[in-house]
């Protein structure tokens, strides 16, 4: 993977006058955001929290360090938010008209309803993200073949 490239994220956030202690919290969203799509969900329902840890959690802190060494981040602040997307993905795969999935899905917006006036910029940090190429460890963790959803289908 090649992170010394995030460094090229910088620039758009000074584009899109982003205050310089708001960046983090936008680079934290973006790499959340980025990397919690690419993390596939259980077919069959699971404590969240459980499988996440067990199946995800060493490979989301080292993705997030590793973009520590490139680009200063809140690595425990990362990887919460990873798991916070995550879990809204979950929720809305298996309960969604349950409040859970409500609650989620409506703080996921208050999440990015004050980035409002630059709507796009998420989108293209998003975008600028996917140069890191994220894959799930292992694509599919062992013993999960044919029991996950992929992004695509959630």
């Amino acid at each position: 993977m090649s992170y010394d490239r995030t460094s090229s994220l910088l620039p758009l956030l000074n584009q899109a006058n982003v205050p310089l202690d708001q960046q983090g919290t936008v680079l934290n969203d973006a790499f959340a955001r980025q990397l919690a799509f690419s993390l596939p969900v259980p077919a069959n329902e699971v404590d969240p929290a459980s499988f996440f840890q067990s199946n995800y959690g060493d490979y989301v802190c080292d993705q997030a360090c590793r973009i520590n060494e490139s680009i200063v981040i809140s690595v425990d602040e990362a990887i919460a938010r990873v798991y916070a997307v995550w879990l809204i993905r979950y929720q809305v795969v298996h309960c969604p008209a349950s409040p859970a999935a409500q609650a989620a899905v409506e703080a996921g917006l208050e999440v990015t309803s004050e980035f409002q006036r630059d709507r796009g910029l998420l989108g293209t940090l998003g975008t600028a993200m996917s140069i890191v190429q994220f894959q799930p460890p292992g694509a599919v963790p062992a013993g999960l073949a044919g029991s996950v959803v992929t992004p695509v289908e959630a």
